[in-house]
């Protein structure tokens, strides 16, 4: 079991799993919304947000996880917190049936806190 974690935590799947995941959030984030909601539960909308960042944010730590320092950490949850930001822009002004929302920001945001606090969970296990 250790042995396959480990295949799976190799930088070059890392990577490709991290970039990945990125494209498939800014592809999902860019279509046009469905009008019927699948699933109608208040702030539903914002709990995804949230789970989704807390992936995007524990993929790209996890890939650059020998490679920490201050200025690392600057960089990853910056360029993170502005794709967000650029997401949220651009489904404004290229989509008709979305719109920016300062909250889905929020959202983002706690969403990468988690995912910080998950990697230190689990890197403290898998090293």
């Amino acid at each position: 079991m250790m042995l396959d974690i480990k295949s799976l935590l190799a930088p070059k799947r890392l990577l490709i799993t991290a970039i990945a995941y990125t494209i498939v959030i800014t592809v999902a984030f860019l279509l046009p919304s469905i009008e019927e909601k699948p699933i109608d539960i208040k702030n539903f909308d914002k709990a995804l947000h949230v789970l989704i960042y807390v992936m995007l944010v524990f993929l790209w730590l996890l890939f650059f996880r020998n490679k920490l320092n201050l200025k690392t950490w600057c960089y990853i949850l910056g360029t993170i917190f502005l794709y967000g930001i650029i997401i949220e822009a651009l489904q404004s002004s290229i989509t008709t049936s979305r719109q920016a929302d300062v909250f889905d920001v929020l959202a983002n945001s706690f969403g990468m806190l988690i995912g910080v606090i998950l990697f230190f969970t689990i890197s403290k296990k898998i090293s």
